[in-house]
């Protein structure tokens, strides 16, 4: 799960299901160039990977351009709702969504720590 909004630097045959933000059914492949059009879809957007879409294949290293609330998933439309309690709902629900990453690298760090004390 992509943690953040990235701009991808480098990547290895990367595949992102993007079907939260975009509602397209196919993964899509992403690449580093840059394009032309600032004001293009999300979807023709290759460079960029988003907050809360799926890594489905292959590995990228990217810059973070936003997180939390100005991230493209805050702007999406559960979340860009009109009154303040919606708003403060929305807020709790990425603060906790955003923790997940987190604690899956940290288990994984665990894991892998372990492993090599354990193969001494």
């Amino acid at each position: 799960m992509v943690p953040a909004d990235l701009r991808i630097i480098e990547t290895a045959r990367l595949k992102i299901d993007e079907s939260a933000l975009t509602g397209e059914s196919v993964a899509v492949e992403k690449q580093t160039q840059a394009l032309a059009i600032a004001a293009a879809p999300l979807g023709d957007k290759i460079c960029l990977a988003y907050k809360g879409t799926i890594v489905t294949y292959g590995r990228a290293r990217g810059l973070v351009v936003a997180t939390g609330m100005n991230s493209e998933l805050a702007r999406s439309p559960p979340c860009s709702a009109k009154t303040a309690k919606q708003k403060r709902r929305c807020k709790k629900r990425l603060a906790r969504f955003g923790k997940l990453p987190g604690a899956g690298c940290a288990g994984n760090l665990h894991a892998g720590i372990y492993r090599r004390r354990a193969a001494r």
